[in-house]
Formats: C-alpha cells, sequence, structure tokens
C-alpha cells in the first residue's frame, strides 16, 4: 500500500493566483525527479483532482460568496483545489494512504463564509472536514495552521466547532485577535523575527500536547513557505525547519490519530524555497531517504528561547484548563 498520496492538477500552475502559481509546475517537476530516484518501493501515489461541487461549497459559503468567487479568473484552480483537499482526505480516511500532501493554486484558510483575500477563495480545510463528515461521519478535527498570516478565514468558519481544534501560528506583526485562547481555538502570535529553534520549540511543545488530550480524528495541517526568511511572510525560518516541522506533525498524527495527516499547501511564492520544502516534507511524510537540502543560514535569534518559553509557559497554563473541558465534550 502507498503510504503517502500527492495531489496536483496542471492548472494550479495556469489558472492559479499569479502570485502563488510561478512555483507551483517547477516544485512538482522536481518531486516527481526526486520520488525517481528515491522512491523505489512506490511509496507515494500522484493523483489528480476534480471540481469541487458546488452544493459542497454553499455548506460552508454564502450563495453571495460563492458569486463573488465565481467572477474571479482563480475560480476554476479554487475548485480544484478544494477537490483536491476533500480527495486528499478521503484517501487517507479510508486507509488508501497514511496521509497526504495536497499542491493547491489557491490558498484557503483567509477564505471565510462570506468573504475572502489573500490569494484564498474557497476555504480548502473546511470543504475537505464538511466532505467528511458528511461522507464517513467523521467529527472531530485538529487544524495546524504554520503559515505566518494569520487564519482568519477558517477562525471565522470553525469559531463555535467544538469539535474542530485550531492551532494558529502567525506573525505578531498582525493584528488579530486580542485572546490568545477562546474555546478551543488557540492563536500563537511569534515574533517576525523568530527563527529555526524558538519556532520548533512552541510547535514541539504545543501540538503533541493538544492532539492528545484533544484526541482528534485526522489533523490537518496548512504549511506556507512563506514563512521562510526568503519569502513574503512574517517569520525568519531556514529551510532545515520545514522537515522538521514534518516530523513533529507526522508524530503527533500517529500517537493520536492513527496516522490521519493532509498537508494543504497553502502561501508562498519563492521557487527556490517552495522546492526545497515541499521535496523534504514529502520525504518525511512517505518515509523516504531525507532530501539533501541546500542549506541557508540565518543568524540565531538570541532571544528566541526566552521568547518561546514564555509563550509556551503562558499557554500551557491556559490550555490546561480547556482540556480538561475538551475532555467532557461528547463526540456526537
Amino acid at each position: 500500500m502507498p503510504q503517502t498520496c500527492v495531489i496536483y492538477h496542471p492548472k494550479f500552475a495556469t489558472h492559479g493566483n499569479l502570485v502563488l502559481r510561478e512555483r507551483l509546475a517547477p516544485a512538482y517537476n522536481s518531486l516527481i525527479d526526486f520520488l525517481k530516484e528515491n522512491d523505489r518501493d512506490n511509496r507515494v501515489v500522484i493523483q489528480t483532482p476534480e471540481r469541487v461541487k458546488e452544493e459542497l461549497i454553499l455548506q460552508i459559503h454564502t450563495t453571495q460568496h460563492l458569486a463573488r468567487v465565481k467572477e474571479d479568473e482563480c475560480y476554476e484552480a479554487a475548485r480544484l483545489s478544494a477537490g483536491g483537499a476533500s480527495l486528499a482526505g478521503e484517501m487517507v480516511w479510508t486507509k488508501k494512504v497514511k496521509n497526504s500532501f495536497v499542491f493547491t493554486g489557491t490558498a484557503g484558510h483567509h477564505a471565510s463564509r462570506n468573504s475572502y483575500w489573500g490569494f484564498c477563495y474557497i476555504n480548502n480545510s473546511a470543504l475537505l472536514i464538511q466532505h467528511l463528515r458528511n461522507t464517513y461521519n467523521v467529527k472531530r478535527f485538529m487544524i495546524i495552521d504554520t503559515d505566518p498570516h494569520p487564519g482568519d478565514g477558517t477562525r471565522n468558519i470553525f469559531e463555535s466547532d467544538e469539535n474542530v481544534v485550531h492551532l494558529n501560528f502567525f506573525s505578531d506583526g498582525y493584528s488579530f485577535s486580542d485572546d490568545l485562547i477562546k474555546s478551543n481555538k488557540f492563536d500563537i502570535p511569534l515574533p517576525s523575527n523568530i527563527s529555526d529553534k524558538g519556532f520548533l520549540r512552541v510547535l514541539q511543545e504545543l501540538t503533541p500536547f493538544l492532539a492528545e488530550k484533544f484526541g482528534p480524528e485526522m489533523i490537518l495541517w496548512n504549511f506556507g513557505h512563506d514563512s521562510h526568511h526568503a519569502d513574503y511572510g512574517g517569520f525568519n525560518l531556514t529551510t532545515s525547519a520545514f522537515p522538521e516541522m514534518a516530523k513533529i506533525i507526522t508524530q503527533a498524527a500517529k500517537d493520536s490519530c492513527d496516522d490521519n495527516l493532509v498537508v494543504l499547501l497553502s502561501g508562498g511564492s519563492n521557487l527556490w524555497v517552495a522546492k526545497q520544502s515541499i521535496i523534504s516534507i514529502v520525504a518525511v511524510l512517505a518515509n523516504l531517504p531525507s532530501f539533501e537540502l541546500n542549506q541557508d543560514v540565518v543568524e540565531e535569534n538570541p532571544e528566541d528561547t526566552r521568547t518561546a518559553d514564555k509563550i509556551i509557559n503562558k499557554l500551557l497554563r491556559f490550555i490546561t484548563f480547556f482540556v480538561l473541558c475538551l475532555s467532557f465534550i461528547p463526540c456526537i
């Protein structure tokens, strides 16, 4: 049985958002070259998505939202991206694969029920969740968003949904929320100059803890490589951080939900970073030989450890209370 499914459609690179699409075909082709050399046991399977049905879109977004999105030139890529997310969720849930990586022509985490911005038109995570709830009665999900921009659309859709945990990392340069914790939604504002050591420490401390306590049936990772120091986002990470993120989240999925993990590509435009990050993540997902990164180095922020510890200690005090509450929430 293949271990990992990679979802890709050629129209992502031709009909996707102009800022995001230039990276897609070269990154995908580089991934295929890597797999030809390293995937001797056919651990990775490639799937091409179909357009998501408008009926499913309207279970998440309003009719006014859909009407506006349909007028945008990216609508075709947005439907295919959401269709790819739904296909990935189904492949994982039905145990055709353990995990999946989804290329997207449009990102999703800024698409709320009735608005969109930031290269996002349809909320890919939300449609994946709705599809699995409709078809397989899957209830509990954990969304980990490491894109440096806040996942405001995802929060808008799931704000009152006690069966969706949202762990939302973002640069503190963006104004988003005054509450670090609201119900089972966790906002993690990090300094824009945070580097690998501090970021990974926070991710390692919070992700396994929350996954174990909440007990999701599937984890979704909204991954944006715009967190790289050479990309347009808000953190100061190197390429080495991305496979380490994948190891942390993959292990959390193994320990909490029988490996069920879907990785959804989000922001980023730097072609070199896209190739390095995507290939290294897929290698971790499929348990292939490590991709040899072209190492880039940034000066570690000496305040990283202190900042990370301060955030972890503050959040864990509150999270401990909320996970006690979560343990009493029935899965109905």
